[in-house]
């Protein structure tokens, strides 16, 4: 199965395709690092970095001698528009009236190039009430393109997978129907993927000045940033693309467990720093995700953190494309 893929980031889906036997000829990425991590791992014949606006996919476009007979052409197109337009985070959901908003290329793409199948991998809130109208249109776009067009929002767990993070994967195919596959692993826990003797505090972490409290302990948000508590015994909050205070907390000896009993009582916000926790590491960051340790990154730790973030657990991105490539064998 031959495939080009947009918006490939530093290769969690290309990772997955290679895993599912699909050879990528083709992966376009306009970020300089991400370009550069992606064309370290090998994970497709070129490596473009560029805007993909700027690209002219009808050089791909399949032409037939017969009905049953490819003569040239691919076979599938996958990646993920830029999601930042759907977000659910601060700052985020500025919708299709973005200019980051990517999915008309995407759909550019498909009706340029006309592969027999695509891949679109998104943010879930896109298909939510917020966004809904847009996901319809863009759902319906793609249907008139002559594509059988069906969607589902999956759960990095049931991938066996250590983070809670969900993803929004639309499917087209030019011959049927295919559903989008939800495989059922026993997913890993915190403490599988977590350096539990790691005790380096990190001295950013400090108590936010107006705590916002939950009834759990793992949805509040006691220090300052958009980190959260993690529980050892569940899997981690979604890897999000920013550095430093985004970062989930390691709360090492209960420090934060005990304050939140203590706001939950009543008591006041307390100040300073926090000691006993520290933030997750980057190489933590990098096994949550599914990459595995001989992966190549390129650029600094900040860059990596967002390369990393940004990316779909390539082990999700295998099963989902690994449903295609069987609907392929069999047509």
């Amino acid at each position: 199965m031959k495939a080009i893929e947009l918006f490939c980031g530093a290769g969690g889906m290309s990772l997955g395709a290679k895993y599912a036997g699909i050879e990528t000829l083709l992966s376009i990425e306009h970020n300089r690092d991400a370009a550069a991590t992606h064309r370290a791992n090998d994970l497709s014949g070129i490596t473009l970095q560029m805007d993909v606006r700027n690209y002219d996919f009808r050089q791909h476009k399949m032409v037939y001698e017969n009905p049953d007979c490819l003569t040239k052409g691919i076979d599938l197109i996958y990646g993920g528009p830029n999601c930042t337009s759907f977000s659910c985070a601060k700052n985020g959901s500025k919708g299709e009236a973005d200019e980051k908003n990517m999915i008309p290329e995407f759909i550019r793409a498909c009706r340029e190039a006309r592969p027999w199948y695509f891949v679109m991998e998104n943010v879930p809130a896109l298909a939510g009430k917020r966004h809904r109208e847009y996901f319809e249109s863009v759902i319906s776009d793609l249907a008139a393109l002559g594509y059988h067009v069906s969607w589902g929002i999956r759960s990095a767990p049931d991938f066996g997978l250590a983070t809670k993070r969900k993803r929004l994967f639309v499917i087209g195919s030019l011959l049927s129907e295919i559903r989008v596959q939800n495989e059922s692993f026993s997913p890993l826990l915190a403490r599988d993927v977590l350096d539990l003797d790691n005790r380096q505090t990190d001295q950013t972490v400090v108590y936010a000045k107006n705590p916002v409290v939950h009834k759990t302990l793992y949805g509040s948000l006691l220090v300052n940033g958009r980190g959260k508590p993690i529980n050892l015994d569940s899997q981690v909050n979604t890897i999000t693309a920013t550095h430093a205070n985004g970062r989930h907390i390691y709360d090492m000896d209960g420090v934060l467990a005990n304050y939140h009993e203590h706001l939950l009582a009543g008591g006041k916000p307390r100040t300073g720093k926090v000691a006993g926790v520290r933030r997750i590491t980057l190489e933590e960051a990098k096994t949550i995700q599914g990459f595995p340790s001989d992966f190549v990154w390129v650029g600094n730790e900040r860059s990596q953190f967002r390369q990393v973030g940004n990316a779909v657990p390539p082990r999700m991105a295998e099963s989902i494309l690994r449903g295609v490539l069987v609907e392929w064998i069999n047509a």
